[in-house]
């Protein structure tokens, strides 16, 4: 049975008035090396648990083969945060993440919507934006609201260690960089960050997952900051530091906290872990500060009640008061301002409306209670505004069905040799299936809606339109060079064309535009992208691409284009390669795309999709195909494949190319004797063609409308 303790952590919490410096010593006499030196003094936390992420034996001042933080040592001086983290950093690439509470506001719960920086990995630990009730974010401790950020990471030969920077900002935002890199054991500049790593240790924790108390004791190596206070926006009050070690896509958190667990296995998914549910602190505190100075401190009163002293313990609601009346924290949150917090905040009651004006909703720099409260603001229509702060959701590109898209134009019929995904993720497959296909046309755009999943592996669907007169019925070798020359892939093998003469694709449909997507764990953990690009009939043409996009929610690129999937199906087709009727019928989740009718050049008449799924490198066709295949196994070699070759269709219409009078059956631009002898030929039936009328049988008023129309059409 573990036993259960109620202090985990080394921490020395100096007086706000006290100097963290030892008697003579000054900033200025510390050398950036990675080895603490006597200006730190005692360290303010220790080590309590082994390393799930190995214990490196190497020692050698640059390579290490395993990560683990030993304890931190830090100080101030009039201008400058200095502090180290003793250990190692496994020279894999593997994550050191720094976060600093140092003033007023910060994220308690991380974001989604913070500074992309190293490729992502801040918002990968963010609440997902897809799935909010099962990866709500990393959350620190009560009374640790971070403000700002720091990572680093390292490896390669000659060895390199980089660092990257953000602002967390309470609404989101702010900024970030690169800040810079450089080699082991000397100072590095980068920017206004000093900083420098030494992995000679081979002390400290052993590897595992138990309780080691002060197991990190002794070690005095690791990796050391230097970092301007105007650079962190810090003026003084309490200044805390939480660290971690986390694999190199932020997506697996260790053991390895500062300060220490007190002996448990790794923490896993970053999205997951609230270290509220852990004993102990994480996190060291440098110079403590007054409390109940800001807006969502703990110790501040309850934002539903009236009281004497200014600020409220959600920082949502506080924030959103105190932007219609700012005496709530300026002096006092009293009853008038509970009253308002009433209308404003959901916790207190109120509704999710803009505590100021439309125009102010989101952009003012503070919550604005309306379309911030969740933290999962939508802008469907991409005018720039939060579809909130409208009173309304607009039609929304989320991959997921509308009931505009009516019903199905095409349901698969064909067992699926790619996988049949069974994760029921927004995001993740692991297989990949087209269901059917829903689309329409609207006055600006086209909207697709392939349903099924598409496997996280970087497969693709490869989507093809024939939109306008011109285009490529089989493809030439010249087009647009995307997606690392997608189109030239499935082109004429340009060794032996001969063998390998391109994509051919059935009578009557020459393709004018092309799309695909694809998505996989990527160093933002799910990352979808979109390419595209015109195919004018000799080749040539445009593109380009879009991403790294999420899971649920719009992408939109800069030409318009926007684009989703959601890959929570786990009905539909089974895998293998028999025929099965109608086996994709009722998914409605997948892959959604809106493109502006003008960027395929669109003005009406006949309108065409094409749609599959092609391995990663666009060199293996699978048997998912709209319009279906009837059974049967994987294509293969796109170069080799020739719809024509294959009954049936393998596209759907969206728009019907209907003559310019409904009444001129033989489209021969005149309503006659022709189009009276198919309209009597058809009488009392349903036929569609005939039933002009729409009344559902064909009959004497769609022979009073022939009649009507009888002539040159119009």
């Amino acid at each position: 049975m573990q036993t259960v303790r109620t202090r985990r952590f080394l921490s020395v919490l100096l007086p706000a008035t006290t100097a963290l410096l030892t008697a003579g010593a000054s900033g200025q006499d510390v050398a950036i090396d990675g080895v603490v030196d006597k200006s730190y003094g005692a360290p303010l936390a220790i080590q309590d648990n082994q390393t799930g992420f190995g214990n490196s034996d190497l020692g050698v001042i640059d390579l290490a083969n395993g990560s683990e933080i030993d304890g931190i040592y830090a100080f101030t001086d009039e201008t400058t945060l200095y502090f180290i983290l003793t250990g190692n950093l496994e020279s894999n690439y593997n994550r050191l993440d720094i976060f600093i509470d140092c003033r007023e506001g910060g994220q308690n719960t991380l974001r989604n919507d913070n500074a992309n920086v190293n490729f992502d990995g801040l918002n990968r630990m963010g609440t997902s934006p897809s799935d909010p009730t099962n990866f709500p974010g990393l959350t620190f401790d009560t009374g640790f609201v971070p403000d700002y950020f720091m990572v680093v990471n390292g490896g390669g030969s000659p060895y390199t260690i980089y660092m990257d920077w953000a602002e967390l900002l309470t609404l989101g935002g702010g900024t970030g960089g690169y800040a810079g890199s450089g080699g082991a054991g000397v100072e590095i500049t980068a920017g206004s960050f000093r900083f420098a790593i030494n992995n000679s240790n081979v002390a400290g924790v052993d590897g595992g997952d138990g309780f080691l108390p002060d197991g990190g004791a002794g070690v005095l190596t690791g990796l050391e900051f230097a970092v301007p206070f105007d650079v962190i926006g810090y003026t003084g009050g309490a200044l805390k530091i939480c660290a971690f070690v986390n694999n190199g896509s932020h997506s697996y958190l260790s053991n390895q906290v500062i300060a220490g667990l007190g002996g448990v296995p790794n923490l896993g998914e970053p999205r997951v872990v609230n270290f509220q549910a852990i004993a102990g602190d994480q996190f060291a505190t440098v110079v403590e500060g007054d409390t109940g100075s800001f807006c969502g401190d703990p110790t501040s009163g309850d934002c539903c009640e009236g009281g004497k002293t200014p600020f409220c313990s959600d920082v949502i609601c506080c924030n959103s008061v105190c932007a219609v009346d700012p005496a709530c924290c300026d002096a006092a949150w009293d009853a008038a301002c509970a009253t308002l917090a009433s209308s404003l905040c959901v916790p207190c009651g109120g509704q999710e409306t803009c505590g100021g004006s439309a125009e102010d909703c989101n952009a003012n720099g503070l919550a604005d209670g309306c379309d911030i409260y969740y933290g999962l603001s939508l802008d469907c229509n991409a005018d720039g505004i939060p579809d909130e702060c409208q009173g309304k959701v607009f039609f929304c590109v989320d991959g997921a069905y509308s009931e505009e898209y009516g019903e199905p134009i095409s349901i698969q019929n064909t067992q699926t040799t790619f996988g049949n995904s069974n994760l029921g993720l927004i995001d993740l497959a692991n297989g990949s299936e087209l269901d059917g296909l829903f689309a329409f046309t609207d006055e600006d755009h086209l909207h697709l809606l392939i349903a099924g999943n598409l496997e996280s592996n970087y497969n693709k669907v490869e989507i093809f339109i024939d939109c306008r007169p011109g285009g490529q019925n089989r493809l030439v070798a010249n087009n647009a060079d995307v997606d690392f020359n997608a189109l030239g892939r499935m082109g004429p093998d340009p060794k032996n064309p001969k063998a390998g003469p391109g994509l051919a694709f059935d009578e009557g449909f020459d393709a004018d535009f092309y799309l695909n997507m694809g998505g996989g764990p990527g160093e933002s953990f799910y990352d979808l992208y979109l390419n595209w690009a015109t195919l004018p009939t000799d080749g040539g043409g445009l593109g380009g691409y879009g991403g790294p996009g999420d899971a649920g929610r719009p992408n939109i690129m800069e030409n318009g284009i926007a684009f989703s999937i959601d890959n929570t199906n786990i009905f539909g087709v089974d895998e293998g390669i028999d025929l099965t009727p109608d086996g994709g019928a009722g998914v409605t989740t997948g892959m959604e795309i809106r493109v502006p009718l003008s960027l395929i050049d669109y003005t009406g008449g006949e309108l065409l999709v094409c749609a599959f799924v092609n391995a990663s490198g666009h060199d293996y066709v699978s048997n998912q195909i709209i319009g279906p295949l009837g059974g049967g196994e994987s294509l293969g070699d796109p170069r080799f494949v020739d719809f024509a070759m294959i009954p049936g269709d393998q596209f759907a219409s969206v728009v019907e190319d209907k003559p310019l009078c409904p009444t001129d059956f033989n489209h021969d631009g005149v309503t006659n004797g022709a189009d009276l002898a198919g309209l009597l030929g058809a009488w009392g039936g349903t036929d569609p063609t005939y039933d002009v009328s729409g009344d559902g049988v064909v009959g004497g008023a769609d022979l009073s409308i022939v009649l009507a129309a009888w002539g040159a059409c119009p």
